[in-house]
């Protein structure tokens, strides 16, 4: 009974779970429903958003389409108005320039016009005067003494210039044998200048004298060989002078003061062979000779003592050689 009873008091509880159920699948269904529209809401939504981008961007490319082609409307329309106003311009200036030119045209020939009828009485006037036939004649002068002096001066130059260079080329000739002849002259006399220019000719091979040179030369070195040089000379002192006492200064002073070459030559034997004169003093005097004499035999004959003293055997005509030992061993003659 009670089994029975408990198996009644069941029945309701399995009833109402069973409405539970039902209503929780309803809810589950419904809630999947309003799920699958509001998918379907969101995909539409989706789509109208796409499709109005899309609509926007096609929109937006015509816009830009079309405001471009109007913008290049509008400058060919510009273009085509500069290019009218720039004919136009042409067009006026072209007007204007010919204008100006017809105008600086006619002012040009008006006063063209009035100067060659200032001009052509001007020199109508001068035509009168008698000074324009002394101008015409002075301009007819010139022009002839032109004409004539260039043909005067083509002569010359094919004529006489030929002839004169000859002739000059003789002068010359002449004139080299004529001082040739004065310096081999003056050298055999003595003059020590003359001699050194004959010997520059006589070593110089491009000179046209250096064969006559070399022989007048040697014409001199035979003229005056070393028998020449032993002659004895004295020196002409002053009566009741005492030269032993004149120091070497003094003694330079009185053979600057004689021309005569053979007073000169005794006065340099004098100085060698004072014996209260020293070696160097001595040697300093005749350098100072062979330097500075003009006279080719006092020259050699100092040359020829400075060799005594020294020891050397330089030749005494090569005093060169002797001009060019002092300098270097002054310092070592005691």
């Amino acid at each position: 009974m009670e089994q029975q009873n408990k198996s009644e008091d069941s029945k309701p509880e399995n009833g109402t779970i069973k409405l539970y159920q039902d209503i929780v699948d309803r809810a589950h269904k419904e809630v999947e429903a309003v799920r699958k529209v509001y998918y379907w809401l969101s995909g539409l939504i989706t789509v109208i958003i796409a499709v109005g981008t899309a609509c926007f961007t096609v929109l937006i490319v015509k816009d830009r389409q079309e405001l471009r082609s109007e913008m290049e409307k509008r400058v060919a329309l510009m273009k085509a108005d500069l290019d009218k106003e720039l004919e136009l311009g042409k067009a006026k200036v072209g007007y204007d320039y010919n204008l100006l030119e017809r105008n600086l045209t006619s002012s040009v020939q008006a006063n063209t016009e009035t100067i060659n009828k200032k001009v052509n009485s001007r020199i109508e006037a001068e035509f009168d005067n008698d000074n324009i036939q002394q101008l015409v004649k002075a301009r007819a002068e010139e022009r002839i003494d032109k004409v004539a002096d260039g043909y005067i001066s083509s002569q010359i130059d094919k004529r006489i210039v030929p002839q004169m260079r000859i002739v000059e080329a003789k002068i010359v000739n002449l004139q080299g044998n004529s001082d040739f002849n004065f310096l081999a002259s003056a050298a055999q006399g003595g003059d020590r200048f003359a001699f050194e220019a004959l010997k520059r000719m006589a070593s110089n091979k491009m000179d046209g004298m250096q064969r006559k040179a070399t022989e007048a030369v040697s014409a001199v070195r035979s003229s005056r060989s070393m028998p020449y040089l032993t002659w004895g000379f004295e020196y002409p002192w002053k009566p009741g002078s005492d030269p032993d006492r004149l120091n070497i200064e003094d003694i330079k002073k009185e053979f600057a003061s004689n021309d005569a070459s053979p007073n000169r030559i005794g006065l340099i034997d004098y100085v060698k062979n004072r014996e209260n004169i020293n070696k160097k003093d001595k040697l300093k005097f005749l350098y100072e000779i062979i330097s500075q004499d003009k006279s080719i035999d006092v020259v050699i004959h100092a040359a020829s003592r400075f060799n005594e003293i020294t020891g050397q055997n330089i030749p005494y005509f090569e005093w060169d050689k002797i001009l060019d030992w002092y300098p270097k061993h002054v310092d070592e003659i005691k």
